[in-house]
């Protein structure tokens, strides 16, 4: 009698000991998850910083028909037409 009454008592330590286990398991991931959700994600944000915009130099060309000032870069006056 006695040696089927200790062998339940071992029977149900040994549940209860898993029953803590998983309980302690459970506990950690719910903790990890909610410090992972409050943690900032400064890992995760990437600042992109642009160049400042490339300014072209415009130099001016007159026309050697006319006179007019043209854009060197075209080397086409716009008044007369002519090619230079």
């Amino acid at each position: 009698m006695e040696a089927k009454v200790t062998e339940q008592i071992e029977r149900l330590e040994g549940h209860n000991y898993m029953f803590e286990m998983c309980c302690l398991i459970i506990f950690i991931v719910i903790v990890v998850i909610i410090v992972l959700a409050i943690l900032p994600k400064e890992h995760t944000v990437k600042v992109v910083q642009t160049p400042p915009p490339q300014v072209q130099k415009v130099y001016v060309k007159n026309c050697p028909k006319c006179g007019a000032e043209n854009e060197a870069i075209n080397l086409f006056c716009k008044q007369c037409g002519n090619r230079f």
